[in-house]
C-alpha cells in the first residue's frame, strides 16, 4: 500500500513540476520565441523560436519581459544552442539584447553568418563557449 501511495505522489509531484517548468511560448513583436521559466520562478531562459517559420528578417530583437497568465517574467538569459543554425540565418544582421540579460550560453547564436552587429547590455555577466562561432 505503501509504494502505491509513494507512485501516486510522485506521478502528481512530477505533473505539477512540468506544467510549472515546461518551456513555454511567448509572442512578441511579430516573431514567436520559445522560453522556459528558471527556477527562481521569476525570470525565464530564452530558449529558441517557437515554429519552423520566425518572422524576423534583419533584426532579432531579445524583449525585456514577458508574460504568461498575468504574471510577469524578466528575460535574463539566451539559453544554449537558442539560435543556432536558425532557419533564415544568413539574413539576421543585428541582435538586440534586453537591459536584463545576464547570460548568453554556450553556441547560443553558432553559425549564423550575416550577424554583423552586436551591442551588449551592462547587465551581462556571462557569454558561453562558441556562442558567436561563425558570426
Amino acid at each position: 500500500m505503501r509504494i502505491k501511495k509513494f507512485i501516486s505522489q510522485l506521478i502528481i509531484a512530477t505533473l505539477v513540476f512540468s506544467a510549472a517548468y515546461c518551456p513555454q511560448t511567448f509572442a512578441d513583436d511579430g516573431f514567436t520565441l520559445a522560453y522556459s521559466v528558471n527556477s527562481d520562478d521569476e525570470t525565464v531562459t530564452v530558449t529558441g523560436f517557437d515554429g519552423d517559420s520566425p518572422a524576423y528578417e534583419y533584426n532579432l530583437i531579445i524583449p525585456r519581459s514577458v508574460r504568461m497568465n498575468g504574471k510577469v517574467y524578466r528575460v535574463t538569459a539566451i539559453g544554449n544552442n537558442a539560435f543556432a543554425y536558425a532557419k533564415k540565418s544568413e539574413l539576421m544582421q543585428s541582435v538586440e539584447f534586453p537591459s536584463t540579460l545576464e547570460q548568453i550560453g554556450n553556441s547560443a547564436f553558432s553559425n549564423n553568418g550575416a550577424i554583423s552587429a552586436l551591442r551588449f547590455p551592462s547587465s551581462l555577466k556571462s557569454i558561453g563557449q562558441l556562442a558567436f562561432m561563425s558570426c
